[in-house]
């Protein structure tokens, strides 16, 4: 939520925040002081201000059932033990109570399939770019991109006396949206990849422009897992990339 709001790298806030080793600031601490990328404070603040309370943590509740286990509990919703005994103040794991309310931490909605969420989460986390070349203005980037010439001020804080320069970076579509142009090209697609002799996880995500990590949650693979030759690994990747 804090790379969304900030408009920053996922992966960059975890190296700026080592001792978090997992994905959220401790349950029960209050303000935690978590360091972010410079420049990008003031978006967050801003951004987390404005979101309802009910949507600044999102839970999963869950009735206890007969024959759940924190461990299948943990499979299940692909999640830590260790978060959900945080969580709920559990003193002992294996006296569990039929019928109590364990909190979860996840959105409403959760689907069991780690595809679906990273899919939503794909399409919304991209944010298209453009590279000012020569000769380039900015009425004619705006009609390539099929976007208002007022938005791309607004994306990327230009005055109206602003000039362009060659190289720039640009956003031509807002956080986690595609531009009509770009949309088909840019929607995930899931495709299955046959592992091959030397493949890493590493080479592979870079192959496909995806990120390590995704490939373990879609795949339910744990950081010790061996790639095999002809093993299969499920991948979300864009039209671009597929072709």
């Amino acid at each position: 939520m804090v790379a969304r709001l900030g408009g920053v790298d996922y992966d960059e806030l975890k190296l700026l925040n080592p001792e978090l080793k997992r994905w959220c600031t401790p349950p029960g601490v209050n303000d935690y002081r978590l360091r972010v990328p410079v420049g990008s404070s003031r978006r967050i603040v801003q951004g987390y201000a404005l979101l309802p309370a009910d949507q600044r943590a999102r839970y999963h509740r869950h009735q206890v059932a007969k024959g759940d286990t924190l461990r299948d509990l943990a499979r299940r919703y692909r999640i830590q033990v260790d978060d959900i005994v945080a969580l709920n103040n559990i003193r002992d794991a294996r006296t569990l109570q039929i019928g109590a309310d364990l909190i979860l931490p996840l959105r409403e909605g959760f689907t069991r399939l780690p595809i679906d969420e990273m899919s939503d989460d794909y399409v919304r986390s991209r944010r298209q770019t453009y590279t000012v070349r020569k000769g380039d203005s900015l009425w004619e980037i705006a009609r390539r991109f099929g976007v208002k010439e007022k938005e791309l001020r607004v994306w990327n804080r230009l005055g109206w006396s602003n000039l362009l320069r060659p190289g720039q970076v640009l956003a031509v579509s807002g956080k986690g949206q595609n531009t009509v142009a770009a949309q088909a090209a840019r929607a995930p697609r899931k495709m299955v990849y046959q592992v091959r002799q030397g493949d890493t996880l590493w080479g592979i995500g870079r192959q496909f422009d995806v990120k390590t990590e995704q490939i373990r949650t879609w795949n339910d693979l744990d950081h010790n897992h061996m790639l095999q030759p002809g093993q299969k690994l499920t991948l979300l990747v864009s039209q671009t990339q597929r072709s």
